[in-house]
Parts: structure tokens; sequence; C-alpha cells
């Protein structure tokens, strides 16, 4: 029977093994797609006709590419045997057109004329279901419809508009221009206005508003321009490097900023420059194939929004950049010089993609839907590429490094996975999480170690029989409270309790352990006469009414302690005795309701059963035979269990340890209730924390499958089971050497 119930046993331990490596092995196979690169196919090449194209249109659905010339788009159909439909543009009388743009994310056309005249041509695409069925799907044709609207001037004076550029939002659309006029080089910008009813639906004919001449404020030749997806503000680039910044200030676009994006290079020509996705970050090329991201942010309080330097970490291009499309999906571009071509992704500044091809590229453009590439090269010909890159912001830097995001003043680590807009950036740095859980773990075990262990000792070596068959039990009874409970209470009753009694509960952390200190000499100095009248292990019963009235005093005395050493002074002149503004005003950090202090209370709370049971019973487990010898030898109680029973019961005791360690390290209904949830990364106890397993809870329900947050979380955890391990291997080894140094005792 005792050889069956071993193999039965080691079977058992066995199993529990491999299910946890096929536990961990499940969240690594959910990991590693983070670590593939994008994969990029040719599909098939087409043959064009023979045009000057300017740049590249596509619909949504990737089936209806355009090229787009000074006169005319060119649609091929790839469906219809790739048969060619040429629309042309009207065209204003006895003028040519002589700057075209194309804005993928409008799908509108802009174009300017010989005579500072301009027009913007909208492509609206449909799909259109036919009664066909192929596979159990059913066909569909894309068709489109082009309007023109009328010509309008930019200029007050007539002139050749060079460059153009127009974009629209719900409220606003706006043109920008390089317009020669005699001979000088002149930037303007217009807003188009139309009327509006009362339902908000446009009526009446889209006319000129406000007109403003911008050249004033530049200096140099103007040679290029970038407007915002947003409306809201203008880039132009001079030929002597500089960039001038204009934005939209009380209603008016107005200068904003000068600057030199290559300042500190020795080519200092800027040979591109292009908004990335959301119009927050611009990339700018140089002639020597540097690659420089520039964007908007605060460097601090005081100083106004402006651009900075923010990706200086690019991998250079072999040349000047000769083409650029960004993604209307992501942060990620693709640009090249010649046929040298690279995917890029501006958060991390990492190369998702890059290859040498056997043409020379013309134009590119990335699909809307971040799944086609296409090319066209100077032979006339488009080179169609199927696109597969589903985790761009994945890559060790991003979990792992401080990145520079948008906004931001400096390079952080932030986790932040959904933002207000579409455009806005993922921060899914793993960092405020690990930071987050060792901080939250530290605060409960510095709150539950010293009093779980101390009760432990009390209980098994102090305590008389009939009362510790009550005590413990009650504790291991409290074991057994839900963490959402303590969570809640924790929440909504601690937290508003104590928010502004930190002085109070200062006073009583110092003036208890000294109170019992103090009591405890005192009562050992006391003739034995006196001390035999109470019953060993019966002491507290003496020392309760003490700590009691020291507790009510030290609680009491807060106030007065706050009103001495915590005064600040409000915006009015007035003196105020408040601990959290002196924190926030004095100390300079930051004093939340939920913060790791109400999270060390309330987890140790949690904590304190486990590490008290196990510590109990491994100190009660110790031979009474030593501790009879040692009493006998003249040693007192208390020296019999500091110099005998603690070491010869530490493997225990340091097990308790790890196993309220684990406890907390994986808490999450407690963290979620009382630690606000952001990942900050200080050691700050009146702020709040994001632990591994809180972000876990939180975020997993919303998660789509397989995208990349999906992904991220599994690391999350994947990285927690490895903390755990090697946590636990440590303390096992630890264990197992305090253990064989006792165990001839």
């Amino acid at each position: 029977m005792d050889k069956f119930m071993s193999k039965f046993i080691t079977f058992g331990g066995l199993s529990v093994i491999l299910a946890v490596l096929l536990i961990m092995v499940f969240i690594g196979m959910e990991v590693v797609p983070l670590m593939k690169e994008a994969k990029v196919s040719e599909r098939e090449t087409i043959s064009l006709p023979s045009v000057n194209s300017e740049s590249l249109a596509v619909d949504e659905w990737t089936k209806l590419p355009g090229l787009v010339t000074k006169d005319s788009i060119y649609f091929i159909d790839l469906k219809d045997g790739n048969k060619v439909i040429r629309e042309e543009f009207n065209r204003a009388e006895d003028t040519q057109i002589t700057a075209v743009s194309y804005s993928q994310e409008t799908q509108t056309i802009a174009i300017g004329n010989s005579k500072g005249q301009f027009s913007t041509i909208k492509i609206n695409y449909q799909k259109q279901f036919l009664d066909e069925y192929e596979d159990g799907k059913r066909l569909s044709n894309i068709i489109y419809k082009l309007e023109q609207l009328p010509y309008m001037s930019i200029s007050e004076k007539p002139g050749k508009i060079l460059k153009i550029q127009y974009v629209e939002t719900e409220e606003k659309k706006l043109v920008a221009a390089l317009v020669e006029i005699d001979g000088k080089n002149e930037l303007i910008c217009v807003s188009l206005k139309q009327e509006v009813d009362l339902f908000g639906n446009t009526s009446g004919e889209l006319t000129v508003g406000e007109r403003l001449n911008l050249t004033k404020e530049t200096e140099g030749k103007m040679t290029q321009l970038e407007l915002s997806s947003q409306a809201d503000s203008l880039l132009a680039a001079s030929d002597n490097g500089s960039v001038y910044s204009f934005r939209t200030i009380d209603g008016k676009l107005s200068f904003s900023q000068k600057f030199e994006p290559f300042q500190n290079e020795s080519d200092k020509a800027i040979t591109s420059m292009n908004f990335l996705f959301g119009s927050k970050t611009i990339i700018f090329t140089n002639n020597s194939g540097r690659m420089l991201g520039w964007s908007i942010y605060k460097p601090n309080e005081e100083m106004p929004l402006g651009f900075g330097l923010t990706k200086p970490n690019f991998e250079n291009l072999d040349g000047p950049a000769t083409f650029f499309t960004e993604s209307l999906r992501n942060k990620a571009f693709l640009t090249g010089s010649k046929n040298k071509i690279k995917l890029c992704y501006s958060t991390n500044e990492n190369i998702s993609w890059s290859k040498t091809l056997n043409f020379d590229v013309k134009q590119s453009i990335v699909s809307s839907k971040y799944d086609t590439i296409l090319l066209t090269d100077n032979q006339d010909r488009l080179h169609i590429y199927d696109l597969n890159d589903p985790h761009p912001e994945a890559s060790f830097e991003s979990y792992f490094s401080p990145l520079w995001y948008e906004g931001q003043s400096e390079p952080k680590y932030l986790w932040e996975s959904v933002g207000g807009t579409e455009d806005k950036e993922k921060m899914l740095s793993m960092m405020p999480l690990i930071f987050g859980t060792m901080k939250a773990t530290f605060y409960a075990l510095l709150f539950a170690v010293p009093i779980a262990l101390l009760a432990a000792i009390y209980t098994s070596q102090f305590l008389p029989p009939s009362l510790k068959t009550v005590i413990k039990p009650l504790m291991e009874v409290m074991a057994s409270l839900p963490s959402v409970i303590i969570g809640f209470l924790s929440a909504l009753v601690f937290a508003p309790m104590v928010e502004d009694k930190f002085p109070s509960i200062l006073m009583v952390v110092i003036a208890l352990p000294v109170s019992a200190i103090l009591m405890g000499y005192f009562w050992s100095s006391l003739p034995p006469k006196y001390r035999y009248i109470c019953k060993p292990g019966l002491e507290f019963i003496f020392y309760l009414p003490v700590l009691l009235i020291t507790v009510y005093c030290a609680w009491s005395l807060g106030p007065v302690i706050e009103s001495i050493f915590f005064v600040v002074t409000d915006s009015s002149g007035n003196q105020i005795a408040s601990f959290a503004d002196w924190w926030n005003k004095k100390i300079g950090l930051e004093y939340t309701q939920k913060n790791a202090m109400i999270v060390g209370f309330a987890m140790g709370f949690a904590v304190i059963p486990i590490i008290f049971t196990i510590a109990e019973d491994s100190l009660s487990n110790v031979p009474k035979a030593m501790t009879s010898a040692s009493l006998a030898l003249g040693a007192s109680r208390w020296q019999t269990t500091w110099k005998v029973v603690v070491p010869t019961a530490s493997a225990g005791i340091f097990s308790a340890c790890m196993i309220g360690l684990g406890r907390a390290v994986g808490e999450t209904m407690i963290v979620l209730c009382a630690a606000g949830g952001t990942g900050i990364m200080e050691m700050n106890i009146f702020n709040g924390m994001r632990t591994l397993s809180l972000n876990l809870a939180q975020e997993i329900p919303e998660a789509v499958h397989g995208e990349t947050l999906y992904r991220s979380l599994f690391l999350g955890a994947l990285i927690l089971f490895v903390l755990t391990f090697i946590i636990n291997t440590i303390a096992e080894v630890i264990r197992q050497h305090i253990r064989n140094k006792y165990k001839a005792v």
C-alpha cells in the first residue's frame, strides 16, 4: 500500500509539473507572433499606360488603383482584365494645371493652375454587389464617381501655383499653396466656407473665406509645404533648411515656430517632409539619406506647444528619399531611395521590412487596410505586394525601453493601450506593470510580514494553549475572506476615511511599537511577586489598555502635528494645515486617495493569515526538548525563542514569507479596487500603480483576439509567470540551504 501511495504521489507531482509547463507553452505560443517581422510578397505586376503620373490613388479594397497626372486620373480595373479608364479633369479656360496633390485619407485630388486658381476633385468609391456567387461569396464591383468643384482664386494677384495641398474635416476645409507671383514664391493659405442649415447639412456653393499670405513670416525661398489632417497647422520648408510652423491660435492660422531639422548635420537641405497618421509627427529626410522625426509636444508647462526632435535613431537611407507613403491605420510609413525600400514604424523607430528591388520606385502607396503595397516604376509598371504586418508596434524597445511618444516631453515608460482617437499611439511598455507589481508587493509585505511573524511567535511560544486553540482558527478563517470584499471595503470605506488622516496614522505607527517596547521593559523590571500575579502568556491583558490609550492619544495628536509641520499657503495667501497639499507642493509628489498605502494595508490584511499560519506551524513543530533544555540552562522565554526556536524554524518562516510574496504578486481584486490602475513608476507611497495581474483583469475582456494588445497581455502573463518562477526557485534554494544548516540541531 505504501509503495502504491508513493507512486501515486510521484505521478501527481509530475502531472502538476507537466500542467504548469503546458500553461507556459500555451502562453508562449500567443507571444511568439509578436517577434515576427513583416512579410511582403509580390502578387502581380501590371503594365500601365505611358503617362507622367504625379501620384498613386487606391480604393479601400485595392481593386481600382489610379494614376493621378496633371490633367487626368487613369483607373486600372484589376477585376476586369486590368482595363484602363481615363477621367480627364475640367480645366479653366486658357490655363494649364501646374500642381497636383492627392490625399488618400480624404480621397481628394487638389489641382492648381497657371493663373492662381485651384479646384478639388473628390473620388467617391462604392462597392456594388452583384447577383453572382463564387465559393459561397457574393461577388462585387468597385464603382466610382468624381465630383469636381468650380475653380476659385487662391490669391488676389494671378500667379502660377507650384505646390498645393488640401485637407478637410467636418468643421473646416483648408487649402495651402506655393504660388509664383512676380518671380517670388508666396505662401498662401485660404479657408473655404459653405452655408450650414439648422440640422448641420451643408447647402449652397463652397466659397473662399479667409485668405492669408504667410510669406512675410518666412525667410528664403519656400520649396515644400505640409498641411495637418486636422486642418489646424501648416509647415513650410525653405531652400536653406529652415521650417516654419503655423498653428491655429484663437481661430486664426498664425506663425508659431521656426526650426532646422538638420541643424547638427552637414547637409541641412530638406529633401522631403511628410506627416504621419494623426499629423503629430513629421518625417524629414535630406540628400545624404538622414531621416529624423519631429513631434509636437510641450517641453514644460511654461513653454508653448511646438515641434521637437523625438525620433533621431531611424536607420539612414542610401540616398535622398524618392518616395514616401504613410499608413492610415498606424504610425508605419514606407520610404526609400530608388530601388531600396523600407517599411518603418515611427513609435519604436524600427524597420519592419526592407528590400532591394530590381527596379527604381517612382511612386508608392499603402492601402488603408494596411494589407497591400502598390509601387510604380519608370518602365510604366504597377507592382502589387501583399503586406502582412499584424504587430508593427511590438518590439523589444516598445516593451522594455523608454520611448518618446507623441505629446510627451521626454522618453518614458508608459502603458496606455487605448487612446481617445484612432491616431493615438499605442503605449505598451511592460516596465510600469513590472514596477507596479513590485511596488504593491513591497508595501503589502512591509505591512504584513512584521505583524504576521510577531503574531506567530507570540502565539506559538507565549500564548496559553487554551487561547491558542481559539486564536489560530480565527486567523485561518480570516484567510478565507474573499479578496474582492477586502478590496471593496478598502476602496469605499478605508481610503476615504484615512485620506486626510495620515499624520494621525503616522503618529500611531510610531507610538504603538514604542509604547509596547516601553511597556515590556517596565513589566520585566517589576519584582517577580508582581509579575506572578498574571499567568505566563496572559500579559496582554495588562498591555491592551495601555496600547488602546496610546492609539487614542497618538490619533488625537495627529491634527496637532499637522498644524505645526504640514502648513502650506493656498492661492488666496491663507495658511492651511493639510498634509496632502504639503506633500504635493513641498515634496513635489502626487497625493491620491487610492494609493500604495491603502493597497499595502488591504493586501497585507489578506496576506497576514497565510504567513501567520505557516510560520506558526513551523515554530510550534520545534522539538520541545530543545526549548526545555534552553529554559533549564537558565535562558528566559524570549532568549529561548530568539536563540533557539526561530533559527530552528527559519526554513519554515522563510517559506511562509515566500508564499505570502506569491499571494501578493498575483493579487488582482484588491489592487483593482484600491490602486487606481495608473501605470506610474514612482515609489511614492501616496500614488497608485498598475500591476501585471490587474492589467490582465482589466484589459483582456476588451482585447481583440490575435491583435497586438491581446498578445501583449499574454506577454505580461508570461513575464509574471517567469518572475514568479525565478522568485520561487531562488526561495527554494535559500530554504534548502537554511534547512541543511539546521537539520543537525
